[in-house]
């Protein structure tokens, strides 16, 4: 077989030198190169993850700050109300309390005898005042009589003046026969404000107390200074004691101003205790049901006083700074 002649001017061929360069990247640096880039050293990584850390730890700060309410608590003196029915217990007549058959804060049934009021019949005050002039005057005249000495005549007149003075007696004694009134509860509650004792004196249409349901439902009115009305609006928080002093479960109840009064409540009709150095206006607040304790630390009774705090223009920072810019 005849075999190829061999070129005399090729250049021999020989394998590549181990330490020759090579023109592409190592497969290992491959993926550290980002469009051309050099790779990222451990020191570059380490600051990539702090400054990543930072704004994301920044942005959990401002989304918190913002969510922070800010405004003001007025504090303000108020009352309990009941929003339910409430049946109210009055003196019909003057007179003596006879007798007691409940007591305050027990639950009686509608048409339940809770006193007897003895009182005199009435419209006899004016005639037993006159009778008793008349005993007087009777009693002056038999006593002059009997010291002008005896003789027929003085005999005659002590003996009609005695029986005139015994006859003003006995009228006075009838008259003075006491008549009895039973009052009856008006509806079936809880009994409350229900403080007299026997042989109290009480006056015609003078409360007696009250009965309310056995789980009303209050509302509360608060009195604040009439500089202070125009931080309150419709729908402000409120927080309402129920101890002075304690703002702490179960000690409070929340609810929101539902009224505010656009005139001052006249000075000489607003409670003492309620009254300000300042003019006061009334606002109604609403308590929400749920925030009622079921075992408050004392009894919750319509018309008893309570500390009432109002958290006027409360809002975000974030609505805050958004009302700003819209004024």
């Amino acid at each position: 077989m005849n075999e190829a002649p061999l070129d005399a001017h090729a250049a021999p061929t020989s394998a590549p030198s181990p330490s020759a360069p090579s023109d592409r990247p190592p497969a290992s640096s491959q993926h550290s190169l980002v469009a051309g880039q050099a790779p990222l050293t451990p020191p570059a990584r380490l600051e990539l993850f702090l400054t990543l850390g930072l704004v994301t730890m920044l942005s959990l700060v401002f989304a918190y700050v913002a969510m922070v309410e800010v405004g003001v608590s007025i504090e303000s003196r108020g009352v309990l109300l009941s929003q339910g029915a409430v049946g109210r217990l009055t003196a019909a007549k003057a007179g003596t309390v006879g007798a007691i058959y409940a007591k305050s804060d027990e639950t009686v049934a509608s048409g339940e005898p809770l006193l007897k009021i003895d009182h005199p019949r009435a419209g006899i005050e004016d005639t037993i005042a006159l009778l008793e002039q008349r005993r007087e005057q009777l009693n002056r005249k038999l006593e002059r009589v009997r010291q002008g000495g005896e003789s027929a005549a003085a005999t005659e007149i002590e003996d009609q003046l005695e029986m005139s003075l015994l006859e003003v007696e006995n009228r006075l004694q009838s008259m003075r026969t006491s008549v009895s009134t039973l009052v009856s509860a008006p509806r079936s509650g809880r009994l409350i404000d229900f403080g007299l004792r026997e042989g109290q004196t009480v006056r015609q249409g003078q409360p007696l107390g009250s009965v309310v349901d056995d789980q009303p439902e209050f509302r509360a009115v608060a009195y604040i200074d009439a500089s202070l009305a125009g931080k309150v609006e419709v729908g402000t928080p409120a927080t309402i004691g129920i101890e002075p002093g304690r703002w702490d479960a179960p000690s409070v109840m929340t609810g929101k101003a539902v009224r505010i009064a656009r005139l001052p409540v006249p000075a000489e009709t607003i409670d003492p205790t309620m009254a300000g150095r300042e003019p006061q206006i009334e606002v109604e607040i609403e308590i929400d049901p749920a925030s009622v304790p079921a075992s408050p630390p004392k009894p919750l009774t319509p018309g008893m006083p309570v500390p009432i705090k109002l958290h006027a223009d409360e809002r975000s920072i974030v609505g805050w700074v958004l009302q700003r810019f819209e004024r």
